[in-house]
């Protein structure tokens, strides 16, 4: 399993672009409400209601509406306060609303769509593919597209190798709900410098952290993870960190001891840590480059760039290449192959 960027190029028209910000000037209208003054409220009122009447045959006709959209748009954003910041999730284009910024990596940015990808390790088919917004992220694809394979008659997944990104609880639970188990390498934890929570001993039945002066503290305290679920909050005594000869390593705080959070999946974190030690799992994380190899072969059929808008569309596209990709397999495994002495028709 395997995900992409899927980056979009178009060369839209002035025009269209700013006919299709109609829908975003009467949102604005509306929020603004009475706060707007009344030459603009006036300026802005024609654009509120149906469809203009005018010759739209008529290029002058066009050209003249045009430039009282521009002039009412440019009175609305003088009088607007803008937001410090970006909007989740905000729609980036007005000619295709589904495509949004992306990352490949940290330094690594991209508009368009992500693409997820499940093959087959020993023929290395293509199983399934899905496309999701491009800023979605990457764990979140790998239970829809796992239950989409499942439902291929013949195909049965008993495991998933993936990648760091596939390796957080949430979408361990949602795989293993579907019958099958994720090996992913768990990502190394940093604390800007300090001791990172891998450095203490959380023992989750005892309910009790030791950290890495030996210090063991029972004071556990719900608390309340990203998501807003219960988690558990450890905290280390305050006097004994204020003594500590660690202490510059462990905590910047100058009056506050040090606290370990520990979430929900801990104990399945835990685990997959310790396994991926195991010379069996590393070889069999080793494995998964097989995808990233396929998701170059489906890059050179022209995925590394969406040719549509939507994500439908976009999905077609990726289907297409998959089964191009798919018979190209199929050829090398001599699937196709002709018997010896059999004829051939034209």
């Amino acid at each position: 399993m395997s995900g992409g960027g899927l980056s979009q190029k178009y060369c839209p028209d002035d025009g269209r672009q700013l006919g299709g910000s109609l829908p975003n000037l009467r949102q604005a209208v509306k929020a603004a409400g009475d706060r707007l003054t009344e030459t603009t409220t006036d300026a802005t009122k024609g654009f509120l209601g149906p469809k203009p009447d005018i010759d739209w045959q008529d290029p002058a006709a066009r050209k003249a509406h045009l430039g009282e959209l521009v002039a009412a748009a440019r009175m609305l954003v003088a009088e607007a306060k803008i937001r410090q910041g970006v909007a989740k999730d905000r729609i980036i284009s007005t000619s295709d609303p589904e495509m949004r910024h992306g990352r490949k990596s940290a330094s690594r940015k991209f508009d368009g769509y992500k693409m997820d990808v499940m093959t087959e390790e020993h023929t290395e088919l293509v199983l399934g593919v899905e496309i999701r917004s491009g800023n979605a992220g990457d764990g979140e694809g790998a239970a829809p597209l796992l239950e989409q394979v499942q439902t291929i008659e013949g195909i049965e997944v008993e495991q998933l190798l993936g990648d760091m990104a596939y390796s957080d609880g949430d979408t361990r639970v949602a795989v293993e709900e579907l019958g099958a188990e994720l090996v992913a390498k768990v990502p190394p934890v940093s604390n800007r410098g300090l001791f990172p929570k891998t450095d203490f001993v959380i023992d989750l039945e005892a309910t009790t952290a030791t950290c890495p002066a030996g210090v063991t503290t029972a004071d556990a305290r719900p608390a309340k993870d990203h998501k807003g679920r219960p988690s558990t909050m450890f905290v280390f005594p305050a006097e004994i960190c204020a003594s500590c000869p660690l202490r510059e390593c462990c905590t910047k705080a100058k009056h506050a001891s040090r606290t370990v959070a520990v979430g929900v999946h801990e104990a399945r974190i835990q685990a997959a840590r310790l396994a991926q030690s195991d010379p069996a799992i590393k070889a069999l994380l080793r494995r998964r480059s097989k995808v990233e190899r396929k998701i170059d072969h489906l890059q050179d059929l022209g995925m590394d760039e969406a040719r549509y808008r939507g994500k439908r569309k976009t999905k077609l596209q990726a289907l297409l290449a998959a089964t191009v990709a798919n018979f190209q397999r199929l050829h090398v495994l001599g699937v196709f192959a002709t018997a010896p002495g059999m004829a051939q028709a034209a």
